[in-house]
């Protein structure tokens, strides 16, 4: 068996999922879609988030406690919005 990285996202009658994949490293990280949702009335949006803490010769994937702030860009009404969620911390 082999280990091959997967990120991508896929979407169904006014709903989708994206995988994001969390850096063990601290820092920043920028998250781009490969495929922008977009709705004309209400929808819904699950993010599944994995870990990039892989080790290979055991092939284990470790949990950890990872602490993030999100931040989601979208156009609304021809504008620019943010929208930012608190620090907060999980377990993958």
């Amino acid at each position: 068996m082999a280990f091959e990285e997967y990120s991508g996202g896929g979407f169904f009658d006014r709903e989708s999922w994206y995988d994001i994949e969390l850096a063990h490293l601290p820092g920043r990280r920028v998250v781009r879609v490969d495929r922008r949702l977009r709705f004309t009335a209400s929808g819904r949006t699950e993010l599944r988030f994995w870990s990039d803490n892989f080790y290979p010769a055991a092939g284990i994937t470790p949990m950890g406690c990872y602490t993030l702030r999100l931040t989601f860009y979208f156009t609304a009404s021809g504008g620019a919005v943010s929208v930012s969620t608190g620090t907060f911390k999980m377990d993958v």
